[in-house]
């Protein structure tokens, strides 16, 4: 289920940055939309406070600190935040990585969602399937398609379409429960069942050993550190780029559009530089008298380095439009930078090859950007602008 909840979470956000022809794009400590504003285009929100209560037309994004979502969205809805709450009826899926996560309303899709505390509450309609990873998980709702739950305590008092399958340190199924397929659980004790649960099929108990419950308990803070420390660093690297976007503006775009072009010799430029720079160091710090240029070459590497990391992302995105959307003429916006670093961040975060991904990006990036500081300090003909 872990791979699924991944895997649907990073393709549905790398997905986004394509779509984003008709686009309205919020940045601020908060965001508020009232009841009488319609957005008849996507939505995307970066935002310490965040609260939607006008209807969006279109996507809905939000990286938002505390976000609440009380009107109609008419597409789908990805969000990750400390605290979210859905209260409206959105017509495609709802996908969220958060803190706190509470549902309610009319979801037509499926609903993923990866938190400490998830409560899907009475009166709440998902035309769908559901895959849950969290702490506790408390599920009043109806639906319609398959239930998977996952976390160290769930409790199922809803209506399930299809079979429903938990793992769990403590299982309780309330007197509410109707579910029209199989319900099997895995767990180191029997679940608590009601004997008014409806079950249509078979109901399965996989016994856990003590030391697998324990490994799975570890697993799920593990999953859940991770995903903070991933939030943190990209808002970190979010930051980064735009100041960078910012100050050097029309130099990032004449540099993104130069790299792109010429993608395959600034990787091997970018390569050279990463190895020859370092043991160019050494040899000059050996010398004694060459202490001072060895330090000056250092720091410019440290610097060239942090700043290959924030324009990877602008890289990644201007070379997939150019190479898969065949545009020539790409357009480098503060949204698109934001969209690119979160995009780039789930695709090194894809195992096996999203390191390598990740790897060549930023050799290209190392590559370009030393070859920019080069001319610009060494000869007379071009640089970041600066």
């Amino acid at each position: 289920m872990f791979k699924k909840i991944s895997a649907s979470l990073i393709f549905a956000l790398f997905m986004f940055p394509f779509l984003t022809v008709a686009a309205s794009f919020k940045t601020g400590s908060s965001f508020f939309l009232k009841e009488d504003e319609v957005i008849s285009e996507n939505l995307y929100v970066l935002s310490g406070n965040v609260n939607i209560l006008g209807e969006v037309q279109g996507d809905l994004a939000v990286v938002a600190g505390n976000l609440m979502i009380g009107a109609s969205v008419k597409e789908d809805i990805i969000a990750a935040g400390g605290s979210v709450n859905i209260n409206s009826n959105v017509s495609g899926d709802v996908r969220i990585v958060g803190g706190n996560l509470n549902l309610s309303g009319n979801i037509g899709g499926d609903f993923i969602g990866v938190g400490g505390q998830i409560m899907l509450l009475e009166g709440t309609q998902i035309g769908k399937d559901v895959a849950l990873l969290g702490g506790n998980i408390h599920i009043a709702a109806n639906i319609n398609g398959l239930v998977k739950l996952s976390g160290q305590e769930v409790f199922f008092d809803g209506f399930a379409g299809n079979n429903l399958i938990i793992r769990a340190s403590k299982i309780k199924v309330g007197p509410n429960a109707r579910i029209k397929g199989d319900l099997d659980y895995y767990s180191t004790e029997e679940a608590e069942i009601s004997p008014s649960v409806i079950v249509s099929g078979k109901i399965n108990f996989h016994k856990l050993e003590p030391k697998n419950v324990k490994q799975e308990g570890f697993r799920l803070r593990f999953v859940g550190v991770l995903s903070t420390f991933w939030l943190i660093k990209t808002l970190i690297v979010i930051t980064g780029a735009l100041v960078f976007y910012l100050a050097f503006r029309a130099g990032v775009k004449l540099l993104v559009d130069s790299t792109v072009n010429n993608f395959g010799q600034n990787l091997l430029k970018g390569f050279v530089a990463f190895v020859v720079i370092p043991v160019a160091s050494v040899i000059l710090i050996a010398t004694l008298i060459g202490i001072i240029p060895a330090i000056v070459l250092i720091l410019v590497y440290v610097l060239i380095m942090i700043i290959s990391k924030v324009f990877s992302g602008m890289l990644f995105i201007g070379a997939v439009s150019k190479i898969f959307f065949k545009k020539r003429d790409f357009e480098l916006t503060w949204p698109v930078v934001i969209l690119g670093v979160i995009v780039f961040e789930l695709v090194v975060s894809i195992p096996f090859v999203g390191w390598f991904i990740g790897l060549v990006f930023s050799l290209s990036s190392f590559g370009a950007l030393a070859n920019s500081f080069y001319k610009k300090f060494y000869r007379s003909d071009g640089g970041l602008g600066i």
